[in-house]
């Protein structure tokens, strides 16, 4: 008969708590809960369906930009060197008479100067210049551009007075409308515009880099960004009175 004792002592002995659990156990343990826990991928491994739709439509704005703007530019380019050197051509052919074939003289000039810019405004858009190129534009071109777009809007402006003004005042002071009056007007006009866009031109003088080129005004001195601030608000005041005396005009 064996004795307890042996039998307790060649029996086999406890594993160890710690010792790792065999894969059967594993999924003994899992079973319990029902199912194994699903998996779920990172963000780094699925591609949501916003940010594949904000590539294609960041895609799309840079074909838009580097591509459709540089030929809708040239085209509009091609067509107001045609139509403005014809313009050129035609009155000044024509005698100073009234004040509006005079002022429609100064339309002609300021249009073609402001057409020279495009072909820059096409070389950035189509990135087919180096990157500083943008800081020749923010200083000199697109200040070229804004001056002579001012410029036409004013004598458009001047255009609707002197209408305004033979319409309702046939006899008024005829120093007004004289051609001497029409010259005197109009170079001051330039001087003024030229006054205006001067010290954009000067103060943009900051050091071009890859983090400001893109924006102008980040190429500004603080003087300069105060300066411009200041011309948007003249030239908005200005736009908005030759608007209105543009609709007191008769039909």
């Amino acid at each position: 008969m064996l004795n307890p004792g042996s039998t307790a002592t060649s029996a086999t002995p406890e594993k160890p708590f710690s010792q790792k659990p065999t894969a059967t156990q594993i999924m003994g343990h899992n079973s319990s809960y029902g199912k194994l826990p699903d998996y779920h991928p990172s963000q780094d491994n699925v591609t949501s369906p916003n940010h594949t739709a904000g590539l294609l439509g960041n895609s799309t704005h840079d074909e838009f930009t580097t591509i459709v703007l540089p030929v809708l530019y040239l085209v509009i380019f091609l067509a107001s060197i045609l139509l403005n050197g014809l313009a050129v051509w035609i009155f000044f052919h024509i005698r100073n008479k009234t004040s509006f074939i005079f002022y429609l003289k100064n339309i002609v000039v300021a249009d073609l100067l402001m057409t020279l810019t495009f072909p820059f405004k096409i070389i950035q858009d189509s990135q087919l210049g180096p990157w500083h190129f943008n800081s020749l534009l923010c200083r000199y071109t697109t200040v070229l551009f804004y001056a002579n777009m001012y410029t036409t809007i004013v004598f458009l402006g001047l255009i609707s007075i002197d209408r305004y003004l033979k319409v309702v005042k046939p006899f008024g002071d005829s120093r007004m409308y004289s051609i001497t009056f029409t010259k005197i007007l109009s170079a001051c006009v330039w001087v003024v515009m030229a006054f205006l866009a001067l010290p954009n031109l000067i103060l943009t003088n900051g050091y071009p880099t890859k983090k400001n080129i893109d924006d102008c005004i980040k190429l500004k001195s603080p003087l300069g960004v105060k300066w411009h601030t200041a011309v948007i608000y003249i030239n908005s005041g200005r736009d908005n009175q030759i608007s209105f005396h543009s609709c007191l005009i008769p039909p």
